[in-house]
Parts: C-alpha cells; sequence; structure tokens
C-alpha cells in the first residue's frame, strides 16, 4: 500500500505524521480489478507479499467480519455492482495496514447510484472512526456531509483556503476538494 509518500501531513494538534502508507484508488472501478472472485481479489496484495496462506484467511476473514461482506465472499468481481466493485478496492488496498494509514480517493462516487454511493459512504464512516485519513479529491464535496469533512480549496494545484461551510463553496471561484 506503499504506493508514494511526497509531503508533510499534520495532525490536528500540530505533530507530523510520518510513515504512514498511502493508498490511492482511482475512480476507474475497472481497472484496478485484478482476479476473478473476491476472495481473490483481497487476497492478491498479501500473497504478493508473501503472507502464509492461513495468516491470509485470517486476515480476510477479520475484513469481512468488520465490514459485513459475507455476501460477496464467493461471488465473481465481473459480477458486483459498480459500488461493491469499489468497496472490495478499497478492502483490497487496506487489508495489510496494522496500523493508520492515509486513503486517497478521486471522486469515489462520481460513478455511482445513490445505493452504491451510500455503501461507500459507510465504508469510509468505519474506515474513519477506525482513526484512518481519508481524502478526497471530488468538486462535489456536499456528497460528503455525512462524513463531517474538512474542506479545502485547491487552488492552481496548491492547498488553498478552508472552508467554515456549505455555502462558501458556492461562492467560491475554485472547485473544492474535501
Amino acid at each position: 500500500s506503499k504506493m508514494f509518500t511526497p509531503g508533510t501531513i499534520y495532525k490536528s494538534n500540530g505533530d507530523v505524521i510520518t510513515d504512514l502508507p498511502i493508498v490511492f484508488i482511482s475512480q476507474r472501478i475497472k481497472s484496478q480489478i485484478l482476479t476473478f472472485n473476491v476472495k481473490e481479489e483481497l487476497a492478491l496484495k498479501l500473497s504478493f507479499q508473501d503472507v502464509p496462506r492461513e495468516e491470509r484467511q485470517l486476515k480476510i476473514e477479520e475484513l469481512v467480519e468488520l465490514y459485513n461482506i459475507e455476501d460477496l465472499m464467493d461471488r465473481y468481481t465481473r459480477n458486483l455492482s459498480s459500488g461493491q466493485q469499489q468497496l472490495i478496492i478499497i478492502l483490497a488496498n487496506i487489508i495489510d495496514a496494522t496500523s493508520n494509514f492515509i486513503i486517497l480517493l478521486d471522486e469515489p462516487l462520481s460513478l455511482l447510484d445513490n445505493v452504491n454511493s451510500k455503501l461507500i459512504l459507510a465504508l469510509l464512516n468505519k474506515v474513519a472512526t477506525r482513526g484512518d485519513c481519508i481524502i478526497i479529491a471530488d468538486p462535489r464535496s456536499r456528497r460528503y456531509t455525512s462524513l463531517n469533512p474538512t474542506i479545502y480549496n485547491l487552488e492552481r494545484g496548491k492547498i488553498g483556503h478552508h472552508l467554515e461551510s456549505y455555502d462558501q463553496i458556492q461562492k467560491s471561484e475554485y472547485p473544492s476538494s474535501v
């Protein structure tokens, strides 16, 4: 999950966060599915890390219980809805997280209907309550109100000013990110 580690991230108390893995999830769902079924998809990253089969199975069982995905485990990835595929992609990328991590999502709801959007928002809420950092790049930040986000504008490729409310988004000349 250590895809890249540029920049410095600060906790709200000012402490610097270092050595946290950063997971990037693209909005292109189908290009991120690498196997034919859900069990294989969840196990793939761990098998690349030479995690023994028994340990992989235990991690998958923990993930299944924690995120309530028992009904997806025996399914083919191509037969899942877009929201279910997005859910599995996120879980497959965080399965090896033994401590906190940063998850960066590029418009995670852009291709999803309301039902699947709610599924992903519920997953992100669970991830956030674990204490992990979620960064979402999306010009439609109102979609994420249930996450109680802190909203910043990206201005010409740099983090701009903090927006206090969704009303300020309407008045801003730049698209915002959550």
